[in-house]
């Protein structure tokens, strides 16, 4: 594919996400919010098996967009279908998304990483292009909440490794969490307060630590090996 082409195509790309971003961006916020919840989940209820394709499509849009937080999306998805099957519906929206955002990055490579978040920002992480860092990153970051891996998914495509590997490391890594949040919609629903609180504040606390050392986490990745 020439040069020109790829740059088009990746302008468009580009194009789509933003687009995305912007319309969805106010009705991601308000999903943070527990009235906004209530009510969201008796529209999904309403709309039946359609429902579990809102929730899995809105999964596939937060690793897409990758600032955008998963959280609300998991504890909704415990409320609806409980522990089991909300984080089923979530994990496997997180395939599906990461196999998507995988296969764009390694067919169009750096330079379209570089116009979605910046060159200096690419390059400071390019350690991450070694195989072998980049399976102890993705398992570390992706197990604890709160640490730096939004743009994660995205180098994977540009590094060494495949992609059914990517998957099965992030998929085990952000397995508990999911279950986590799914277990604390299921509470909520089931009214049992004390389960869902001590599930928050847990919570609150792994991942204000997960970003409170979150760099020192990656410097000690980045050191692996030298």
């Amino acid at each position: 594919m020439k040069t020109g082409t790829k740059v088009i195509i990746g302008v468009i790309v580009i194009a789509l996400v933003a687009a995305a971003t912007a319309l969805l961006w106010p009705f991601m916020k308000e999903l943070s919010d527990p009235v906004y919840q209530a009510q969201f989940k008796a529209w999904i209820s309403a709309l039946g098996v359609w429902g579990v394709l809102v929730l899995f499509g809105l999964q596939i849009v937060q690793i897409v967009i990758a600032f955008i937080p998963g959280g609300p999306v998991e504890v909704i998805s415990g409320m609806l279908y409980g522990t089991w099957g909300g984080a089923l519906i979530c994990l496997v929206g997180c395939a599906v998304a990461t196999s998507l955002v995988f296969t764009i990055s390694r067919r169009f490579g750096k330079p379209l990483l570089y116009k979605f978040f910046g060159k200096e920002k690419i390059d400071n992480l390019a350690f991450l292009q070694d195989s072998k860092k980049i399976e102890t990153v993705a398992f570390v970051l992706f197990l604890i909440p709160g640490t730096p891996k939004d743009m994660l998914t995205y180098i994977s495509g540009v590094s060494g490794i495949s992609l059914p590997k990517f998957l099965i490391i992030t998929l085990i890594a952000r397995a508990p969490a999911t279950l986590v949040s799914a277990m604390a919609g299921e509470s909520m629903m089931q009214g049992q307060w004390a389960v869902t609180i001590t599930i928050f504040v847990v919570a609150a606390i792994i991942g204000l630590l997960g970003i409170r050392y979150g760099d020192r986490v990656m410097n000690y990745c980045r050191n692996l090996g030298r």
